[in-house]
């Protein structure tokens, strides 16, 4: 994947603006700013430094009183060795992701420095990989990534609560066997029964031929669809099944932007920037704070073009 895609830099910009918003912000100096999967080149570390977020040292490296700010995640001995080179003294966390959060095991968690890290007021995962789906050990369908969000989402919920954004991308191949295929169509054809708003604007993303197969319990392979219609359901499913997941946690959760990319040879991607607002009502009527959570996955639903421009949902 070329990180340098006009597509790639508008996410990046989509991921700054929000990081300045939050810095501007009343800050919580007990946890970074940001904590990154930045890949060896550190893009968004670069861009962080550009935006002034971050400040370098007379000797080039990082800021001591920015130490703390951004907190990079690199398992490859050869990426940290670069990352190490082009930002002395950023702080990585020399392990993958899957390792510091436990994976989606709900009853194991990290230790008190990690858990430190994963309460950043911002956390990027940009996975250049597919939405794996698992069954779990009680035989259910289960998306590891997905559960590491959950995870997320409830550390953020310990005292001090801190509200957070998430920045999530995936490669928008879908790659699931019939089981997966099974569960997320009755996922989503449920909601499609009981939330006729939710309905139609999944119907001006999908086309009303898919909803039609969808709620209609004809066995369905999403692997069959076109690359397009794939995003697409990637792009309604991943925040809805995120909602459920956390919906008794307390948040409130806004889809600040739901957007896919990839055209030609380039590959196809989805991300997503969702903001996490904890709230009291939403702790007490989990109900209506998800059936507004489903409204607002479309409020920026749409595309970037070739040339990194914007596409929106009409």
């Amino acid at each position: 994947m070329n990180v340098d895609r006009p597509e790639k830099q508008t996410v990046r910009k989509l991921w700054i603006e929000k990081a300045t918003a939050v810095d501007s912000a009343e800050g919580h100096n007990s946890v970074p700013l940001y904590l990154t999967l930045s890949g060896a080149e550190g893009k968004d570390i670069d861009a962080l430094i550009a935006a002034g977020l971050v400040s370098r040292a007379d000797n080039n490296a990082i800021a001591e009183v920015h130490k703390f700010k951004v907190i990079a995640v690199e398992a490859s001995p050869m990426a940290v060795l670069q990352l190490q080179r082009k930002f002395p003294g950023l702080k990585i966390l020399e392990q993958s992701f899957q390792n510091i959060i436990h994976g989606s095991e709900p009853y194991a968690w990290p230790g008190k420095e990690h858990e430190n890290y994963c309460r950043a007021q911002i956390i990027n995962l940009d996975l250049n990989e597919p939405l794996r789906a698992v069954i779990d050990d009680e035989g259910d369908i289960a998306f590891p990534v997905l559960a590491w969000i959950a995870k997320l989402a409830q550390l953020h919920t310990r005292p001090p609560r801190i509200d957070w954004t998430l920045c999530l991308t995936l490669h928008g191949e879908i790659l699931w066997d019939e089981r997966a295929c099974e569960f997320v169509q009755d996922f989503l054809a449920d909601n499609f029964r009981f939330e006729e708003e939710f309905a139609l604007a999944c119907g001006g993303l999908l086309g009303a031929d898919i909803c039609e197969q969808i709620a209609s319990g004809a066995a369905m392979n999403f692997s069959d669809l076109d690359r397009g219609l794939q995003q697409a359901i990637l792009m309604v499913f991943v925040p809805k099944f995120l909602m459920k997941m956390v919906q008794h946690q307390g948040w409130n959760i806004d889809t600040d932007y739901n957007l896919r990319y990839g055209s030609g040879i380039a590959a196809p991607m989805v991300t997503w920037v969702c903001q996490f607002t904890w709230s009291t009502n939403a702790k007490k009527a989990p109900a209506a704070a998800y059936r507004q959570g489903l409204k607002n996955i479309f409020k920026r639903a749409g595309e970037i073009d070739a040339c990194g421009g914007i596409i929106e949902l009409s």
